[in-house]
């Protein structure tokens, strides 16, 4: 088929093109790029029944159908939201304003890398670990928990390459701050996991 061999062949040129970027313009991003970069990490796009109860199903795998992450967006310059913290809920796709106080740096969110501070936000990715022990009490679970991160934050740099932003994605966090600035419930059954900064590509 023609068309299904074009498809897969822009699909590879689109994974081929994904690169980390960390040098950015300082400008704002289209809020409809961001809330797509959302979605196609944490949307959730239908429901299973099982024996249990009905499960959500999302673009990404997820042991168990346990979907254990929300995301947390500070947006310093996206077009058509008002800068602050905010909450994207998976299930309707609306962001939720946590606060309007951002910090001063965005590096102060990514371990202090100062690369981050130019950038027009910041997706931060925070695991609820309770989701996944509930179902499963196998220590592996933890490994599974954390792989999931990197599934949705490959599909989010997808999205941000396509949309032609620059995004880099990090494991480097300030815990600390996060912990306080999100008001996460836990140290022990929650944490920050990864981040995902993106921005305006520079003109070349």
């Amino acid at each position: 088929n023609e068309m299904f061999t074009w498809n897969i062949l822009e699909f590879l040129g689109l994974m081929a093109r994904r690169r980390s970027m960390r040098e950015t313009a300082d400008a704002a991003v289209p809020l409809q790029a961001v809330s797509d970069i959302l979605f196609s990490g944490m949307g959730i796009t239908g429901a299973v029944q099982n024996a249990v109860s009905t499960l959500p199903l999302s673009m990404t795998p997820s042991g168990g159908g346990r979907n254990p992450y929300e995301a947390y967006l500070f947006a310093r310059k996206v077009d058509g939201l008002a800068p602050g913290i905010y909450h994207y809920s998976a299930i309707d796709h609306p962001l939720g304003r946590l606060a309007a106080e951002l910090p001063e740096k965005l590096g102060g969110l990514v371990g202090g890398q100062d690369w981050a501070d130019d950038m027009s936000c910041v997706i931060v990715l925070a695991a609820f670990f309770e989701r996944t022990m509930w179902k499963y009490d196998d220590p592996n679970a933890y490994r599974v928990v954390l792989i999931e991160a990197g599934h949705i934050g490959q599909n989010m740099l997808l999205l941000a390459t396509d949309a032609g932003l620059a995004a880099c994605p990090t494991a480097a966090l300030g815990h600390e701050s996060l912990f306080e600035l999100l008001q996460l419930p836990s140290r022990i059954t929650c944490a920050p996991v990864y981040a995902i900064a993106i921005g305006a590509r520079q003109l070349e």
